[in-house]
């Protein structure tokens, strides 16, 4: 199995994250990849941008034969 990568962003206008719908999405999207027989490695976050403007991005690594679309 290879390693691939699956970036997920989101943005606050306000430099406040809604962290319920943020960790749905983010459960989705692993859900989906599990669902396609990966291994999720890991997940790590950072974010950019000053308080008006923030983006969070989240970069999940796993293992599969080859790149999963979701």
């Amino acid at each position: 199995m290879s390693m691939f990568v699956q970036l997920a962003t989101f943005s606050s206008a306000s430099g406040k994250f809604d962290e319920k719908k943020d960790s749905r999405s983010i459960n989705e999207i692993l859900r989906k990849l599990q669902d396609k027989g990966v291994r999720i490695v890991g997940i790590s976050a950072s974010i950019a941008g000053e308080l008006s403007n923030a983006t969070a991005v989240y970069v999940i690594t796993y293992e599969a034969n080859a790149p999963i679309e979701i």
